[in-house]
Formats: structure tokens, sequence, C-alpha cells
């Protein structure tokens, strides 16, 4: 019984940890709006966080992570990418997790992204190669990304419905359909 309560009480501790946005941007010192440093949460050592290769700012802007020392985590715009005119910005973490802050960095909200919206249809899945989204609704596709596991965007485009993958290696890959009406996450396997 011992067993079973320390392995729930573990598990019911990685799953909340893994869903802690930072708690603050810094708007002082090095950080910037291209190269912000995120504060963690105190009580926990938050560089072991498996905090993803790159993340998406409002919903168009990608960073590459730069490093995590202490309570900072950094990560830095890519080249040729405008930053946002202040820190009031969305943070697209991966796995469906965003975080909201205002202009002076505080955190505001945190969403698990998981917006009820019809169903679409993604095939063939698995694929070598082609897929089709279909949504069978009056939704349009606006933004679509494609994450490796780990949390790394590997594919970005706006308005398709058709995407080509097939020099993708073989593995699955979480897709995220954003539409008018809100985001859908599908898994896809690559053969």
């Amino acid at each position: 019984m011992k067993t079973y309560l320390s392995a729930t009480l573990m598990l019911l501790c990685v799953c909340l940890h893994a869903q802690i946005c930072p708690s603050f941007i810094k708007v002082s010192g090095r950080s910037t709006t291209s190269t912000p440093i995120f504060g963690l949460p105190n009580g926990h050592n938050s560089c072991l966080e498996p905090w993803p290769d790159t993340i998406v700012i409002n919903d168009e802007i990608i960073y590459d992570f730069l490093s995590c020392n202490g309570g900072n985590l950094q990560y830095t715009i890519r080249s040729g990418q405008t930053p946002p005119d202040s820190f009031e910005m969305t943070v697209n973490f991966g796995d469906e997790f965003e975080c909201f802050y205002d202009k002076n960095g505080n955190l505001k909200t945190l969403s698990s992204k998981r917006t009820p919206v019809s169903k679409a249809l993604v095939y063939p899945n698995p694929t070598h190669g082609k897929l089709t989204i279909d949504l069978k609704s009056l939704e349009h596709v606006i933004h679509v990304a494609i994450y490796t596991l780990s949390g790394r965007l590997v594919f970005m485009a706006n308005n398709v419905k058709t995407l080509h993958i097939g020099h993708f290696r073989s593995g699955v890959y979480a897709l995220k359909i954003k539409t008018n009406s809100g985001i859908l996450n599908h898994r896809i396997v690559k053969l």
C-alpha cells in the first residue's frame, strides 16, 4: 500500500510540475523582448524541467532555448524575426500549454488550450509523407505547427490543408492546428 501511495504521489507531483509557467519575465538587466529571461518558480529546481528547445510567442515568433541557470530560463529570437514591442505576450511552451504575461512581465493566466472545436480529420495517419487536414465545417485553418514529442518545433505554415512531411524522420509528432474557432491537437505518425 505504501508503494502504491508513493507512486501515486510521485506521478501527481510530476503532472503538477509539468504544468508550471515561469512566474514572470524579467524586465530589467539583460532581459529584452528579443532575448527574454523568465523567472522560474521558487521552491524547486526548475532547470530540471524539460523546457522545450523552441517556444512560440504570440502564435508566430519562434524563440530558441539559450540557457537555464538557477532561477533564470532564457530564450532568444530566431534571426530575421521582429520581437514584440513589450513583454505583453503569449508564450506557447508546447504540449498545448500557453502562458500569458502583461506588459510588466507578470504572469496573468495560463491555459491548457483544449478548446472544444469540431473534430478535424487528418489522414492518412500513419503516413509516408503527405497529410491532409479536413475540418468538415465552417472553420478554416489559420496556422499549422508540428512539434517533436520533446517540444521542438519542426514545421510551421499558415493557411494550409495539405502537409508534406516525407523528409521527417520516422516517429511520432504533435500536430497543432489553429482554426478560426480554436485549437486542435493530433498525434501523427511518420513511417
